[in-house]
């Protein structure tokens, strides 16, 4: 028998108000879940007790509040008055008069707090790295210190960097500290003891698909009071890992599901059991869901004739379908998980990455090919638009890679601080280049970058394109997806999702561009994706030399075009002569963006 009961202290219905523009524009709710499923779906994954955390409103938890495990609460949209920062607060057990007088204060954290602790209403702070407007500071997060008691130490829609940095954080901070910052901020800390912070832990979820990973665990509670009881005096603990940037672009897709499938008409067969196929990743509000017969039979006549993906009666999704089909048809582990369903988890959130991956990667390779051998601009704007929907899941795992990169500085700059096991901590610095030598690492990087402003303990990791298997800590290479010809030359397609999969996994703070191919488009993509400042190394003589070569092949416009797109957009550009600067000057490369590197001693070690 367990000696602990457990709730999932954060999740959202479809009665959340969203604050996104974009998505109210759209129509589109930031969630589809009922209340009910919420419930049910949390019972099943084994929690005790039950509440419902929406955006501004407690109208989701007030529709199952008359079941006995059930709390009332909701997130708190608030901000800091002298910048307009943006935070989110979850409050527990209240009542509509409470909820109207909280939204009456809410835009003023100030305000807010000092009324939530003077009505002892339980709250905590939500994701305090999170950025949602305003970029959050160093500042922000220790007057959050001062005014909170409680903490959301994990998750299941953000990542901590690095794990246990929050939980690691409140426990060694002490009564000096605390009153040291108050005295700074002019703040009064809220709360007995309150240097002694108390952590808990929820989903977050927005999609149906994360309820109960992570939660909050307590010691075995009889009643909801006794439960309220013992997260009021800190008798908690986090349980389970907290998000990724895949937890948040399935979340996405989730939301994106329930949403377009209310809006499709199915009254073709073939697209009733596409959207039963996918319900059976997105459907996780039903535990006990299984493949109807139609779609059982469907994937049968796939897997013995390619039936499925012969052509589609919907112009947009065809490729997006046919290509579904052939990877349902080729991997034995995604036929599994159509025809059982599975939960979402750290592995699970892995493998369907590694699906949706594949299915991406494949569905562009297939239209490229297919749009060089075309000669007609139709045919090709036609092909290319087939793409619509590739491109459009591709840009969810995009936008989870960049909502989680860009709370790191904050993290960083925390972690200096108040973390003395990292105040020596190196600079990682991420180098794509077309082949991944350790002539490239130690030769051409070591001896090109900007010195000057390089920490003498940087580390070096090279992401390259090439063949050749590299089994090394401080290189990897990726084979391409595919080679297109340019008359003579052939350009490599890189595996761009699992790249940036890869880059996630390190704590990069610079990138540098070895090449003026496609690693280096992706490392230059890879920076403005994720805000860290891009360097590019301009190899003149190399640089001729392709001009010389691809001119003979009449393309002596096309590396002069693409390298003033990368110098371009780039954020500094090395050379190492004074001639090479006067060219990039002639290529109207502004001055402030070039540096003339001086010979330097520095030794520099690899990752």
């Amino acid at each position: 028998m367990e000696s602990f009961s457990r709730i999932d202290l954060h999740v959202h219905s479809q009665y959340s108000v969203t604050g996104d523009p974009v998505l109210a524009s759209l129509g589109i709710k930031e969630s589809y879940t009922t209340p009910r499923q919420i419930y049910d779906l949390a019972m099943h994954r084994g929690m005790d007790y039950v509440t419902i955390t929406d955006h501004d409103t407690i109208a989701g938890a007030q529709d199952i509040a008359h079941l006995d495990n059930v709390i009332v609460g909701e997130e708190v949209t608030c901000y800091f008055p002298e910048d307009r920062a943006r935070i989110h607060v979850v409050v527990l057990d209240i009542d509509e008069p409470e909820h109207r007088i909280i939204q009456s204060l809410r835009m003023n954290i100030y305000e807010l707090t000092a009324y939530l602790n003077a009505q002892k209403i339980l709250h905590f702070v939500a994701h305090p790295f999170f950025r949602m407007t305003t970029a959050l500071t160093l500042a922000h997060f220790e007057k959050l210190m001062i005014l909170f008691k409680c903490f959301e130490v994990r998750n299941g829609g953000k990542l901590l960097w690095p794990d246990q940095l929050l939980e690691n954080l409140l426990a060694g901070l002490d009564f000096e500290m605390l009153y040291k910052l108050a005295d700074q901020y002019n703040l009064e800390p809220r709360g007995e003891e309150p240097w002694i912070k108390y952590q808990v832990a929820g989903s977050d979820d927005h999609g149906g698909i994360l309820v109960g990973s992570p939660h909050t665990r307590l010691p075995i509670a009889g009643s909801r009071n006794e439960l309220l009881k013992h997260i009021r005096e800190g008798r908690t603990e986090s349980s389970e890992e907290g998000g990724s940037p895949l937890a948040v672009a399935h979340s996405i897709l989730s939301v994106a599901f329930h949403h377009f499938e209310r809006m499709t008409d199915n009254r073709q067969l073939k697209s009733r059991i596409i959207w039963n196929l996918a319900g059976q990743i997105f459907n996780n509000v039903d535990p006990d869901r299984m493949l109807n017969f139609p779609a059982r039979i469907m994937l049968f006549l796939n897997e013995q004739l390619d039936l499925f993906g012969a052509g589609s009666s919907n112009r947009n999704s065809g490729l997006f379908v046919r290509e579904l089909a052939r990877l349902v048809k080729s991997h034995p582990e995604f036929r599994q998980f159509l025809s059982e369903g599975f939960e979402f988890n750290h592995e699970n959130n892995e493998k369907l990455f590694e699906i949706t991956s594949t299915l991406i990667h494949n569905s562009l390779v297939r239209v490229l090919r297919k749009s060089g051998e075309q000669s007609e601009l139709k045919q090709v704007l036609k092909r290319i638009r087939e793409l619509r929907l590739v491109i459009t899941v591709m840009l969810v795992y995009l936008i989870g890679f960049r909502t989680e990169y860009r709370d790191r500085p904050l993290m960083r700059e925390v972690r200096r601080k108040y973390c003395a096991d990292d105040n020596q901590d190196p600079e990682h610095i991420a180098v794509f280049t077309d082949g991944t030598s350790r002539e490239v690492v130690h030769h051409l990087v070591l001896k090109n970058y900007r010195y000057r402003t390089l920490s003498r303990n940087a580390r070096i990791y090279a992401f390259g394109l090439s063949e050749e298997e590299v089994n090394a800590d401080d290189r990897e290479n990726h084979k391409s997806l595919c080679q297109f010809k340019i008359k003579s030359h052939s350009i490599g397609l890189p595996p761009f999702l699992n790249i940036l999969k890869r880059f996630f996994d390190f704590e990069f703070q610079h990138i540098y561009l070895h090449s003026f191919g496609s690693m280096g488009i992706l490392g230059l993509c890879t920076g403005k994706l994720l805000g860290i400042p891009v360097t590019a190394m301009f190899p003149r003589a190399t640089f001729d030399a392709s001009l010389y070569n691809m001119a003979a092949d009449g393309f002596e416009r096309f590396p002069l075009m693409l390298v003033k797109m990368i110098l371009k957009h780039a954020d500094h550009v090395t050379v190492t002569t004074p001639e090479d600067m006067e060219y990039l000057l002639t290529l109207h490369i502004p001055m402030e963006r070039i540096d003339l590197l001086q010979p330097s001693r520095k030794k520099f070690n690899v990752l």
